[in-house]
């Protein structure tokens, strides 16, 4: 099966899948797969280990794939009629990682997801939707991911934090969409260059997403939630300000303070752990400059693929965590105490302009990096490419956050 994807009839392929299957890929779908592992891994040249198990009538199979440049394990699931019904693509983390392929909060049989495509100016946006096996009608969340052209699991090195968040909640109960960002979907630089607002870069998309999961009928029309994390969470309260349908905000590693001073820590904590001479310190310190020029005396060019223009609309959005005093929504703010990026600091910004409302929770995690993961040692950007997952304490905190609102059950 794992060859005939790869390199066979994808007709041949449809042919054995089942219903679920079909509504989950098409088969253009299936060779943009086959295109996006060979262009991005290379030639697939053997299979090293499987492992097999029945759960609930369905057969799982898993199998660890090397390709020329990276090992994957592929997850099949097959109907009781042995037809095809899911194809997952899943990171590879060493030696015995086909033995344990998910965090200990997510359970596999227990949701669904399928595929979609929302309409956008120019390339259609992908929106996969993971939605709980058990039960008819479930509060739903929206995960807005953070500044730059990101996919929808979010992946930073070999981390996937969407994703172990998405499967985490729907094994919960919870409904969760995630798309992936317009910037990530036009792949041509020249493309990105007419993303030059952040209605474009973000409000826009987050809106069809809204009224997508509002046209669902196994999700409540009003117990929608949207999670956003890093400068994805700072932009969520003037959009929630505008539509009051959203039942609550849960903000994670959301950025408190101006995006340009977010950077230039972050460039002076990178910057420190390079020696002066290294190729990267260079790189480091000429962004540095940029920053300077863009709060000193405008913006002539682009900043971290951003065209100046963008940075000057962006000045319509300050002071962002003011419009958190102006809305009705309930709010989850999630912190890791091992965040180099957004700084615990910012933490205490969201606290002192949310000190007098009762609808506001933080949750601060001593141990946890910017993606809610483990951090080891030093705060260095290496640890987020080893594999690990989102904690589980930080997915059981946001369960019982939308829990605790009965409304939404």
């Amino acid at each position: 099966m794992l060859t005939d994807i790869l390199t066979g009839d994808i007709e041949d392929i449809y042919s054995r899948a089942d219903t679920e299957f079909r509504k989950s890929f098409s088969e253009d779908m299936l060779r943009r797969i086959r295109e996006e592992l060979k262009n991005e891994f290379g030639a697939f040249q053997v299979t090293e280990n499987y492992t097999s198990r029945t759960v609930n009538g369905l057969d799982f199979v898993f199998l660890e794939c090397r390709f020329e440049s990276r090992t994957l394990i592929v997850k099949f699931i097959f109907s009781s009629l042995h037809q095809l019904s899911g194809l997952f693509f899943l990171p590879y983390s060493g030696r015995h990682s086909i033995e344990k392929v998910y965090p200990e909060y997510v359970n596999p049989v227990s949701f669904t997801e399928s595929d979609t495509f929302l309409p956008g100016p120019i390339l259609q946006i992908p929106v996969r939707t993971s939605v709980p096996n058990s039960g008819k009608v479930f509060p739903a969340v929206i995960l807005v991911p953070g500044t730059g052209p990101q996919d929808m699991d979010e992946t930073i090195g070999e981390n996937k934090p969407f994703r172990d968040i998405a499967w985490g909640l729907a094994s919960a109960g919870i409904c969760v969409i995630r798309y992936d960002k317009r910037t990530k979907v036009y792949k041509d630089k020249q493309m990105r260059t007419q993303v030059s607002s952040v209605f474009e870069e973000y409000i826009e998309d987050i809106l069809k997403v809204i009224d997508y999961a509002q046209s669902r009928d196994y999700i409540g029309k009003k117990d929608i939630y949207l999670l956003g994390h890093s400068f994805g969470g700072t932009i969520l309260p003037s959009l929630t300000f505008k539509n009051s349908e959203i039942r609550g905000l849960i903000l994670m590693s959301a950025l408190a303070k101006r995006l340009e001073d977010a950077v230039r820590d972050q460039l002076i904590y990178l910057e420190s752990m390079q020696p002066e001479t290294s190729p990267l310190s260079k790189d480091l310190k000429a962004i540095k400059e940029q920053v300077e020029q863009l709060k000193n005396e405008g913006l002539n060019g682009s900043l971290l693929g951003m065209p100046s223009e963008y940075w000057e609309d962006l000045e319509n959005y300050y002071p962002i965590p003011e419009t958190l005093k102006e809305t009705d929504q309930r709010f989850l703010i999630l912190q890791g105490g091992h965040d180099f990026q957004i700084t615990p600091e910012n933490l205490a910004i969201w606290k002192e302009l949310l000190k007098e409302d009762k609808n506001a929770i933080f949750k601060y995690y001593d141990t946890l990096n910017h993606l809610l993961i483990k951090g080891k040692g030093d705060t260095l950007v290496e640890e987020f490419f080893s594999t690990a997952y989102v904690d589980g304490s930080v997915i059981a905190d946001i369960i019982d956050f939308i829990k605790q609102d009965k409304s939404s059950y």
